[in-house]
């Protein structure tokens, strides 16, 4: 790594942890009020910080240096700006959050908050967490009244493309997932089985007070289960990972949320899927780069046995960036053919399961297996359709 990218997880840590910088860990030194040998590039600094939604937490890094290892007032404006524009932003989305659950609760429709806001509480400033959008589940028994309810409480929302599972919702400027399923994998034997767990843990526990709750607004916003919502993050940013690519924001939610809530996990249970799942080689992996990168104690870790000992993964994350936007072009074959486009995907897809098989080859050839029969499906049935 280059001196800003040494620099740049140093801060990162100090930014999660809301503790002051080790200067004797920086790859440079201070004499008197300048620094020798300094290599910092204070514009890629903030090119990866963006690049990664991580600008806010940075930023409050940045704020607890000493004024000589400050960047530049232009790029500092630049942090600083931001962490303001989020902060404000996290005012909106709690007390939209908080409008739907009232509304929802009142209607006698479910509402499970997933992600977003609920894992933004686990750090120790939640609003230096970057917004994205606001996941809610409904289950598919309640999805068409739930997205009814949505529509007259917002008059000028705007209904999008529903994808496999969700319905996408603009009201104003917060996009809306109203989530029919929380998660998927592609093999049915797969599905099935993290199928089964999501009603036995969650929807079993919709109208009572099993699941956790998040106080917002006055309101307790039911979350999930320690234990599954743990997987399911985990899965979720690989799922993204093995598409475009996923960012280390994806993974500063998984190390705030095994800090806040290790305690919570059933060590068994999470083993259990693991195995089932065929994420084991996945969880190592990740749990890497939680406690070497990120600063997470290891004892915080319900599994710790057989934790990868290199960044190989981390290597793939830096490049991709949040959702893989590092990646140039990854949308130009949007506006192509029909059939192009699904050869397109399936040569990125046989690509991507190339660059990672190494890393857990368990679940890659699933989740490749998974894509080209759900591919072929997909062609076949669009072709009849037309």
């Amino acid at each position: 790594m280059t001196d800003t990218q040494n620099i740049f997880f140093i801060l990162l840590r100090s930014g999660l942890w809301t503790k002051a910088p080790a200067l004797d860990t920086f790859p440079t030194k201070l004499v008197g009020t300048k620094l020798d040998n300094v290599k910092i590039d204070w514009a890629e600094m903030l090119q990866i910080a963006r690049s990664h939604g991580l600008t806010s937490i940075i930023a409050d890094a940045i704020e607890l240096l000493p004024e000589q290892l400050r960047p530049p007032k232009a790029i500092l404006f630049n942090f600083l700006s931001t962490k303001l524009r989020n902060e404000s932003l996290h005012s909106h989305f709690n007390s939209t959050i908080a409008k739907l659950d009232e509304a929802f609760s009142r209607e006698g429709l479910p509402f499970v908050l997933l992600k977003g806001q609920g894992v933004a509480a686990n750090y120790p400033k939640p609003t230096s967490r970057h917004c994205g959008d606001i996941d809610v589940y409904i289950g598919r028994e309640y999805v068409e009244k739930a997205e009814e309810l949505v529509m007259r409480i917002y008059p000028n929302a705007i209904a999008e493309l529903d994808s496999k599972h969700h319905k996408h919702i603009n009201i104003g400027d917060i996009e809306l997932e109203l989530h029919f399923l929380i998660d998927f994998f592609n093999l049915k034997k797969y599905d099935k089985i993290f199928q089964q767990w999501t009603k036995e843990s969650v929807d079993a526990h919709f109208f009572d007070a099993v699941l956790p709750t998040w106080s917002c607004e006055g309101r307790d916003i039911k979350l999930l289960p320690a234990t599954y919502n743990l997987l399911f993050l985990m899965h979720h940013s690989l799922r993204h990972l093995m598409g475009s690519g996923v960012g280390l924001r994806q993974c500063c939610d998984l190390a705030m949320f095994l800090h806040k809530e290790h305690q919570n996990i059933d060590t068994k249970e999470f083993a259990y899927y693991l195995k089932a799942l065929k994420l084991e080689g996945v969880w190592r992996q990740f749990a890497q780069i939680c406690t070497s990168c990120l600063g997470l104690p290891a004892e915080e870790l319900p599994m710790s046995e057989g934790v990868a000992q290199d960044s190989k993964l981390l290597e793939d994350i830096m490049i991709s960036g949040n959702f893989g936007r590092n990646k140039a072009g990854r949308r130009s074959h949007f506006a192509k053919p029909y059939l192009s486009r699904k050869c397109h995907s399936f040569v990125s897809a046989t690509k991507r399961v190339k660059q990672l098989y190494s890393l857990f080859p368990d679940y890659v050839r699933i989740h490749y297996m998974g894509f080209f029969v759900v591919g072929i499906k997909t062609i076949f049935k669009d072709i009849l359709k037309d």
